[in-house]
């Protein structure tokens, strides 16, 4: 007589019990041996993070910039260099990570500011790389923003609403970038940070919206993804797919193999002339042949993506205001921004839902609250998370300064940058 699913399961953790229970000198040691080594690599990371010095600079740029984006990007690319090797040894036993920065724009009361936090290592590199693209602009050091909200936000007197943006697509597929909004045309030439910093130029005092753009030198997993995916768009993968791993299927597999070696070994498909090979170019060729305009399109775009140097990227913004004046609707402002870059057929923005600091239903108010006590936290660290890959285009897309285009009255500039002595100007 079968036995019922309540049976099995029963059955199924008496032998569980039971095995525990005759080896636990043997199970007991490792699991103390996997917790406290996860307790230690915890212990140097946290160790190793606390002990790196930041610095907050300001970045202001001059009245008129005739500049396209592709200076900030060359700045993405520069930085490419504070990529650092980090290994076995160095992770276990000193906690050391892969160097990042954070990129900022923010709108406060009215007026919008840019940021750069960089290691202090970092500093005059930094400095240069926007000197190198932008020379009337102005870098100083500043007292970071965010300390002057106090860390026991959401309190009596401040609320706040924050997320994080994920890609639509896998991170090989590209946004829309600059060069789509560009016209030969000056007067036809738009720039996308416009409608952020008229958004932000609207703001009430009391307001303020934090826009993190964290990167991290990504390594090249991502560009070997990328050309897989093409493969699988060409159909020059075989038809290959991954699935779901299958023990019997497996068995009958292995089984299968060797019969076919112990009867007639199969030709080699790598063979020069072999008809297995001839078979998989010609329907290589075939499924090529058969793809739209519009697919060709997307396999040149992905590969064109997947050739520029990359970063994993963590995008986190807030909005955060006197509770008297608080308006949810203003993050419709930033994701609008996102909103720019979306293309139907290759990838685009959207939030992630399993950041936004709103709860729902069970416990809804206290888990609020620890939500958004993570989230400034993270906000006040730079603290990069699990996020995706933009390339260097990408990035200057969505985070670059204003070009002469953008007229705001809150954008503040510099009328010129400030000159230095000449070398020959004798020292009293």
């Amino acid at each position: 007589m079968p036995m019922s699913p309540q049976e099995i399961i029963f059955t199924i953790f008496k032998y569980i019990l039971g095995f525990l229970g005759g080896w636990w000198w043997l199970v007991a040691p490792c699991v103390l041996f996997a917790l406290l080594y996860t307790l230690w690599e915890n212990y140097v990371k946290i160790k190793y993070l606390t002990s790196l010095e930041w610095v907050l600079l300001e970045v202001r740029i001059p009245k008129i910039i005739l500049k396209t984006p592709k200076s900030m990007e060359n700045i993405f690319t520069s930085m490419h260099a504070i990529a650092t090797y980090v290994g076995w040894y160095d992770k276990t036993f000193h906690g050391k990570v892969q160097n990042w920065a954070s990129f900022e724009v923010v709108g406060t009361n009215g007026s919008i500011h840019f940021f750069i936090r960089t290691l202090k290592a970092y500093r005059n590199f930094t400095e240069a790389q926007v000197y190198a693209q932008y020379p009337d602009a102005e870098v100083n050091e500043v007292r970071d923003y965010v300390s002057s909200i106090p860390r026991s936000i959401p309190d009596g007197d401040y609320d706040l609403w924050g997320a994080e943006m994920k890609l639509t697509k896998a991170d090989a597929y590209p946004i829309r970038t600059y060069i789509h909004f560009e016209e030969m045309v000056e007067e036809r030439r738009t720039d996308p940070m416009s409608s952020l910093t008229e958004f932000f130029a609207k703001m009430r005092n009391g307001e303020e919206i934090w826009l993190h753009f964290i990167i991290k030198p990504a390594g090249d997993q991502w560009k070997k993804d990328g050309d897989e995916l093409v493969k699988q768009l060409t159909g020059k993968d075989g038809g290959k797919k991954k699935s779901s791993l299958d023990p019997l299927k497996l068995i009958g597999d292995i089984f299968g193999e060797m019969l076919s070696v112990l009867s007639a070994p199969p030709a080699d498909p790598n063979k020069k002339g072999s008809p297995q090979k001839a078979a998989q170019e010609r329907k290589e060729t075939s499924q090529i042949a058969h793809m739209t305009p519009r697919q060709r399109d997307i396999v040149k775009a992905i590969e064109e993506n997947i050739s520029k140097i990359g970063f994993d990227t963590t995008i986190r913004f807030a909005y955060v205001a006197r509770k008297d004046m608080f308006e949810r609707q203003n993050i419709a402002g930033v994701v609008g921004f996102f909103k720019q870059f979306n293309t139907m057929d290759m990838n685009g923005f959207a939030i992630n839902i399993n950041t936004m600091t709103s709860a729902n239903y069970l416990l809804r108010k206290s888990r609020e609250f620890m939500k958004k006590r993570v989230m400034f936290r993270k906000l006040m660290y730079r603290s990069p998370s699990s996020g995706f890959v933009l390339n260097t285009e990408e990035l200057a897309t969505v985070c670059h300064f204003p070009a002469a285009s953008v007229v705001s009255p809150m954008l503040p500039k510099i009328e010129a940058r400030r000159g230095e002595p000449p070398a020959t100007l004798p020292v009293v």
